[in-house]
């Protein structure tokens, strides 16, 4: 099974974000973040799903998240 992406979604102020983020995931969204404080809600989504993501009320912008991870610390100083 492929890994979804990572997106960010930037959500208009004054918008119920709890409203978009509804509509997100019955979009196909699967939401790993919700941050009411900044408007963005992170999650995972199909190229084809954000085209679906993009014209949801309240949406203001749809990024794709880059991904990283960090490996253990060199040892050895």
């Amino acid at each position: 099974m492929s890994v979804k992406p990572l997106w960010t979604v930037t959500v208009e102020p004054g918008v119920a974000l709890p409203a978009v983020a509804a509509a997100l995931r019955e979009a196909g969204m699967q939401i790993t973040d919700v941050l009411e404080e900044v408007g963005v809600v992170n999650g995972h989504a199909t190229a084809k799903n954000v085209e679906k993501l993009r014209h949801i009320g309240g949406v203001v912008d749809v990024a794709r998240t880059l991904e990283f991870q960090l490996g253990p610390e060199a040892s050895g100083n």
